[in-house]
């Protein structure tokens, strides 16, 4: 593969990598904030039990206690509907995460095969500089003749 092609295959991955981080985090945010919202209609709904037409001691009326059913019934109805709207985000958070550890894993490993290229190609000209400079001191070993010391 063309050294110039895998780069471009590296810097399309870390485009995807970070695509993927930002849905993630993004993923995160929508789940925090139905988490904060089903946490304050629990918070009312324990204000309004605790609150309710009966438990103060005072006398109420039937539809008193109606009003505080229906509003009871509207909280916990609203209640439901969070927490199936918080446990599709924690989904959503599960699967962004899984691509983007996906997409770190690819980004990865074309690094590691750039870098192994890379060091491949140090060691080859290592041996062939090496090569050249056992040549270059066979030459004038030569020269010299046998037998004659370096100066």
């Amino acid at each position: 593969m063309d050294a110039r092609i895998l780069q471009l295959l590296i810097d399309r991955a870390q485009e995807q990598r970070d695509d993927a981080a930002r849905l993630s985090s993004q993923a995160r945010r929508e789940r925090d904030a139905a988490q904060a919202t089903l946490r304050t209609l629990t918070d009312y709904r324990d204000e309004s039990l605790n609150r309710g037409p009966t438990r103060g001691g005072q006398l109420v009326n039937v539809e008193q206690i109606r009003i505080a059913g229906y509003f009871d019934n509207r909280l916990i109805a609203a209640i439901k509907q969070q927490s199936g709207t918080h446990a599709e985000h924690e989904e959503r958070v599960g699967a962004r995460d899984t691509d983007l550890r996906e997409m770190q894993r690819r980004l990865k490993a074309l690094e590691t095969l750039s870098q192994r290229r890379t060091t491949a190609a140090e060691k080859t000209r290592a041996r062939r500089e090496q090569r050249q400079l056992d040549e270059f001191a066979n030459d004038i070993a030569a020269r010299r003749g046998p037998g004659k010391e370096p100066r």
